[in-house]
């Protein structure tokens, strides 16, 4: 047979084996190609559905969502990793998850689910070449048990019951999440569920709570024993001893005060030579504080530069981080590199503040002066009457008040003018 020519060689059809074989290593290639990630559009964004997400201790979040747009359209086969901080987990127990966002550009988050001790977390989205979306996530704990405990100092007084998650108020009373007010473990039968109450030390009943339901009225409690109420909008905020804000104007027991110009304020009770009278502290639009007792405008007192952050009431104000109090209209500073200040009667009937300062601790004051002081941690909170919270441990005058309670929520009060005492709930430590 004659030798093949190259020529002859080249023009040879190919075998069917040949191709077959030819065909199977390119079917794989072309699928690859098929089957990877789509690149993000030149200007893609990733955005969450909300910019925070709340829950409660154990339960889950199941409506977050993020978005890949570009020039506001959506852009679909992105691939995204969402990440969890603070404790929160995806059901299966991980903290990362990834996926490829739809038609739309939207990517559903898997269920999350809420630490038992709640507190603050991240959600954070990422994806190649785009720059990185976050998302607070923020949720109150889960209670050991459904009840609040009451300290007198550091020995314990009494333990009354109310419904799951509600919190502390102070003098017996308590409010839950979908608005059941208790006093003295009792649930209070109203027509509307309560926003927000604030209670107080009263000259006629002892102890008082102002309540502000969903309809808009203003309803009064010695105690669990109704008294008259008042029509207010549900907008009110309540500032305690019969005093609200409603807009910008302050009313008292119902009664218009200042018409317009009131930003906040704290109401409290004064004693001093005229008796016991309620009393109201207000910081007004013009940067100047004014004081009220029942309904008799008082003293007033500038404010510095710039107006005070926060009202404490008793004549103290904390102007960034600066402490201050008024007794009549000089104010006077008293204190710099304050992070965290409470006022409230002390058992001398007189004015006090506690507050925690850097490098000094938590100290507490008598009108100017500094009567005590203990050692403490920069973040630490004042719950006031000389109790505060270092993580999840109460304190009373630098002493444990609740070893190993998990203390999430607390509130301080006088009684009969010398108990310094505490409400306080506590957190489970698992689901």
């Amino acid at each position: 047979m004659p030798a093949s020519s190259p020529s002859a060689r080249r023009a040879a059809p190919l075998e069917r084996r040949t191709l077959i074989h030819g065909a199977a290593w390119t079917v794989p290639a072309i699928v690859l190609a098929t089957a990877s990630p789509a690149l993000a559009v030149s200007g893609t964004v990733l955005t969450f559905n909300a910019a925070s997400f709340r829950g409660a201790g154990c339960d889950s979040i199941t409506e977050a969502k993020v978005t890949a747009t570009a020039s506001g359209v959506g852009v679909a086969g992105v691939v995204v990793t969402v990440s969890l901080s603070g404790g929160y987990r995806y059901a299966g127990g991980g903290t990362s998850y990834t996926g490829t966002t739809g038609s739309g550009g939207s990517l559903a988050i898997p269920t999350i689910t809420v630490p038992a001790a709640g507190g603050s977390g991240t959600l954070t989205a990422t994806s190649s070449g785009v720059s990185a979306a976050t998302a607070g996530l923020s949720s109150t704990a889960r209670h050991s048990t459904n009840t609040i405990w009451t300290k007198s100092g550091t020995s314990s007084v009494s333990g009354t019951g109310a419904a799951d998650n509600a919190t502390p108020l102070g003098h017996g009373y308590a409010l839950t999440s979908t608005g059941v007010l208790y006093a003295g473990g009792s649930a209070i039968t109203e027509a509307a569920p309560i926003l927000a109450a604030v209670p107080y030390t009263n000259r006629v009943d002892g102890t008082r709570i102002d309540a502000l339901r969903a309809d808009g009225v203003v309803v009064q409690y010695a105690g669990s024993r109704g008294l008259t109420g008042y029509s207010a909008t549900t907008g009110t905020r309540m500032l305690g001893n019969g005093y609200t804000i409603t807009g910008d104007a302050l009313f008292y027991q119902g009664r218009t005060l200042i018409p317009s110009g009131v930003i906040t304020g704290r109401g409290y009770t004064n004693l001093g030579s005229e008796g016991t009278l309620d009393a109201v502290d207000v910081l007004l639009t013009n940067g100047s504080v004014s004081q009220y007792w029942e309904e008799s405008g008082r003293n007033g007192f500038n404010a510095i530069a710039s107006p005070p952050d926060t009202v404490l009431g008793y004549g103290y104000t904390l102007s960034g981080h600066t402490l201050s109090f008024a007794d009549s209209t000089v104010r006077i500073d008293i204190a710099t590199g304050v992070q965290s200040a409470r006022a409230y009667e002390d058992t001398s009937g007189d004015r006090a503040c506690d507050a925690v300062i850097g490098g000094q601790g938590m100290i507490s004051f008598r009108h100017v002066t500094r009567v005590a002081g203990v050692n403490c941690q920069l973040d630490d909170v004042c719950i006031g009457n000389g109790y505060y919270l270092s993580g999840s441990t109460l304190f009373y005058r630098g002493a444990v008040a609740a070893p190993g309670d998990n203390v999430v929520s607390a509130a301080a009060y006088l009684v009969n003018g010398r108990d310094e005492r505490v409400d306080h709930v506590n957190y489970s430590s698992s689901c």
